[in-house]
């Protein structure tokens, strides 16, 4: 019996002792089986290692395989898959290229994407399924500040996603369906200010807008339908008020649009026809006033249309058709006088015109074939006496003519601040302007004689009344002094060149600066309008060019060039086929206006050419020059007539009467002297001897 029991406690304890064993043998597989959970789970999955420690980088890097070491093998199915070197198994583990590691597996990138700057700072992270982008993606700046942050879907971004600038403010969100913007997106400026909002439809706007600017204050708003703007559209001014309105369709202006000045006046309104202007049109000075009217046909101004002053006088009345000038058309002056009226056909000037002076007087009368003068011509001064008569064949003087003169009015500028007027006749000094804080510099009159312009450098022009000397009009806008001023053939242009390295041209009949030619650091002595009024010579004291300006179009024609050194002065002839240029080489060049070729070199004179002059009848040319004398010669030869020689200093300007038979000349031997063109004499000094004579000009 106790043997037994003896066996049988024996056989427990072997049961007991076998099964702690095979508890035992059980936990050492478990603990293996965990181990290599842990260690899948830190390589793959939610318990990545921490990409974002450098050490830890380190050492995933460490353990990774280089990308351009993988091999590409073909399988027999055709596939194409990457291995490491001496493994016979795809490969499945880190990669690393330059500053990139990632996780692969499959024969392509699956799990983890890191991407880092210089500074170990991430630059890029996310996560590949399938060798394609899948899940959240976040990129930084350099300084640590997220760039953006969204989620893809194969490779596409799908859901919200944020853009951050650099300083940490948000720059946009949105929403992205396979790729391409959709629903609600809203961006910023850096300070943190709404710049737009609105919706998208598969990656185009479509549906409300609203767009602003950095002060907060709404720029535009309305509604797009597939990127395209349809329906209607607002713009503001930076501080609020409206600035435009109107409706789009199929992103084409269609329908009635009004624009605004920024003070809250409308400045035009009309209907547009795809994207066209058609129907009718109103503009508006910023002060309310209405500036033209007229209707458009098909983008053109087609009808009757009216054209007004600032102050509400009609400037100008016409029809159109098809863009073009056709019937009557009239212009007046500021005061409502009639300034000019006769025909157009198809553009052009065609039929009789009548010109007038401001103060009512007729000034010209004639007919014109196509824009070209043609049939008889007559011209009157201002007090109605008739000035000259004659035909034109196809725009030039053709048949007989009979020219009339009044006696001149002369006007010079000494080394003081004022302006003298003379009668040339008599020698009587008639009036002194006076108004400039400085010294003047060049005078000349308007077409019609009834204004005088004055540069100085005082750095302003001064337009006087001749007739009723009134207290002058101040132009004012040249930063240096002013050298030379002329008007334009018309009378309603004036150009004044300066040492500020421009020349600016100003509308006579109400003092606005129409237009600055910028001379490329040329120090701008002399102007000189062709007779057409088209062309604008210029002339430097530190070039040896001349520059010829479009006057209409706004730009550069040629350079002149020939001169050895700087050009003093240019005039053009009466015909306005010739140009002449006086310069410090000595010499005289004239050229052909129209092609800029040179024509020809006068030489004579033994210092600096200062001043030239054309006679009005177009026969003669006057210089001046530093060589204390006046040359005059023959324009059609080149040919040297005579030499004026009573001056005793530099002779610094010149001047022809309007019947061409006296020469004014101004010198800085502080006279103004009066001269017989015709046999050289010398007929009167006229002047205050204490001040030298810098400019004269007779009155036309």
């Amino acid at each position: 019996m106790l043997n037994r029991q003896i066996n049988q406690h024996i056989i427990e304890k072997r049961q007991i002792a076998e099964s702690v064993i095979n508890i035992r043998s059980v936990w050492k597989v478990m603990k293996l089986v965990l181990t290599f959970g842990l260690a899948l789970t830190l390589l793959v999955g939610c318990g990545e290692p921490n990409l974002d420690d450098p050490k830890i980088r380190e050492e995933v890097i460490a353990k990774a395989i280089n990308e351009d070491s993988l091999q590409t093998r073909r399988t027999s199915s055709g596939e194409e898959l990457r291995y490491a070197p001496n493994q016979e198994r795809p490969y499945a583990g880190w990669v690393k290229s330059g500053r990139q590691l990632y996780q692969f597996q499959n024969g392509e990138p699956n799990g983890l994407y890191i991407n880092w700057y210089s500074n170990n700072q991430n630059y890029q992270k996310g996560i590949f399924r399938n060798g394609q982008r899948n899940g959240l993606w976040t990129e930084w700046y350099e300084n640590g500040q997220k760039r953006s942050e969204g989620s893809y879907k194969n490779n596409k971004q799908d859901s919200t996603w944020v853009v951050w600038y650099e300083n940490g403010q948000k720059h946009s969100e949105g929403i992205y369906t396979s790729g391409s913007k959709n629903s609600l997106w809203t961006e910023w400026y850096s300070d943190g200010t709404e710049k737009s909002k609105g919706t998208y439809k598969s990656g185009n706007r479509d549906g409300a807008w609203a767009f602003s600017y950095e002060n907060g204050q709404k720029s535009s708003e309305g509604t797009y339908k597939d990127e395209i703007k349809d329906g209607l559209w607002t713009e503001w001014y930076p501080d609020g008020p409206e600035k435009s309105k109107g409706t789009y369709k199929s992103g084409n202006r269609d329908g009635p649009w009004a624009f605004s000045y920024e003070n809250g006046q409308k400045s035009s309104e009309g209907t547009y026809k795809d994207e066209i202007k058609d129907g009718l049109w109103t503009e508006w000075y910023p002060d309310g006033k209405e500036k033209s009217k007229g209707t458009y046909k098909s983008g053109n101004r087609d009808g009757a249309w009216v054209f007004s002053y600032e102050n509400g006088q009609k400037s100008s009345e016409v029809r159109y058709i098809d863009a073009s000038k056709n019937g009557l058309w009239t212009e007046w002056y500021p005061d409502g006088t009639e300034k000019s009226k006769g025909n157009y056909k198809s553009g052009r000037k065609d039929g009789v015109w009548v010109f007038m002076f401001k103060n009512g007087q007729k000034s010209s009368k004639g007919t014109y074939i196509n824009n070209s003068k043609d049939g008889l011509w007559t011209e009157w001064y201002p007090d109605g006496t008739e000035k000259l008569k004659g035909t034109y064949k196809s725009g030039r003087k053709d048949g007989a003519w009979t020219f009339s003169y009044r006696n001149g009015t002369l006007a010079s500028v000494s080394s003081g601040y004022t302006i003298r007027l003379w009668d040339a006749r008599t020698g009587e000094h008639l009036r002194t302007l006076r108004g400039h804080t400085d010294g003047v510099n060049s005078v000349a009159f308007s077409p019609d004689g009834n204004t005088l312009a004055s540069g100085s450098d005082d750095k302003t022009i001064r337009l006087w009344d001749v007739r009723s000397g009134e207290p002058p009009r101040t132009l004012t806008g040249h930063t240096k002094p002013v050298y030379s001023v002329a008007f334009s053939p018309d009378g309603n242009t004036l150009a004044s060149g300066s040492w500020d390295w421009t020349v600016r041209l100003w509308d006579v009949n109400t003092g606005r600066h129409l237009n600055t030619v910028k001379a490329n650091g040329w120090l701008v002595n002399s102007v000189s309008f062709s007779p057409d009024g088209q062309t604008l010579a210029i002339s430097s004291d530190m070039e040896k060019a001349i520059w010829l300006w479009d006057v209409r179009r706004g730009e550069h024609l040629r350079t002149l060039t020939g001169h050895k050194w700087q050009v003093e002065s240019v005039a053009f002839s009466p015909d306005g086929n010739t140009l002449a240029s006086g310069s410090q080489d000595d010499t005289i060049r004239l050229w052909d206006a129209r092609t800029g070729e040179h024509l020809r070199t006068l030489t004579g004179h033994t210092d600096s050419v200062l001043s030239v002059s054309f006679s009005p009848d177009g026969n003669t040319l006057a210089s001046g020059s530093e060589d204390e004398t006046i040359r005059l010669w023959d324009v059609n030869t080149g040919r040297h007539l005579r030499t004026l020689t009573e001056h005793t200093y530099w002779v610094i300007s010149v001047s022809f009467s309007p019947d061409s038979n006296t020469l004014a000349s101004g010198s800085e031997d502080r006279t103004l002297r009066l001269w017989d063109v015709n046999t050289g004499r010398h007929l009167r000094t006229l002047g205050d001897p204490s001040d030298w004579v810098g400019s004269v000009a007779f009155r036309p």
